[in-house]
């Protein structure tokens, strides 16, 4: 089985709003001022503080909380001009394969910069991972999108 893996980081990273973002959503969570949910639905609510989400979800509703909507429009606006790939269900928002598509393309990239080696990774920076870099993968087919949390120790 193959591994597709793109790691990019924001190319602003000395101020990871991602990392913070996502510790803003889950100290809620912690303590109970919102409610969350494992579904592919990818539904949130803020004024309820609910969030039905998966991984992308997560990561797609952490960059929109951020005003980093043009990092999303970036991904999208390469998603909407490739065929042979499904699409996702509602506008920014990508699935994993999306990210890694992008991510591993040629296409110049404004928000995204590359990280080759693990070890480099950044608080902040977003991994893709898919089994199935092809057109007949789906948004629950051996993908995952996360948000680096800590440094790699050596």
């Amino acid at each position: 089985m193959v591994a597709y893996i793109a790691s990019y980081k924001q190319t602003h990273p000395k101020e990871p709003k991602l990392l913070r973002g996502a510790r803003l959503l889950i100290d809620g969570v912690r303590n109970k001022k919102l409610t969350t949910k494992y579904s592919h639905d990818n539904i949130v609510d803020v004024n309820l503080g609910s969030y039905a989400v998966d991984c992308s979800g997560f990561v797609n509703t952490i960059l929109i909380s951020q005003q980093l909507h043009k990092a999303l429009q970036e991904i999208q606006s390469f998603i909407e001009k490739i065929e042979n790939v499904p699409k996702p269900i509602a506008p920014l928002q990508p699935w994993p394969l999306h990210y890694v598509l992008f991510l591993q393309s040629e296409v110049s990239k404004k928000c995204w910069k590359p990280v080759m080696d693990a070890r480099l990774l950044e608080p902040g920076d977003i991994v893709a991972y898919t089994r199935n870099n092809h057109e007949n993968s789906s948004s629950e087919d051996g993908q995952h999108v996360m948000i680096v949390s800590d440094k790699i120790k050596h």
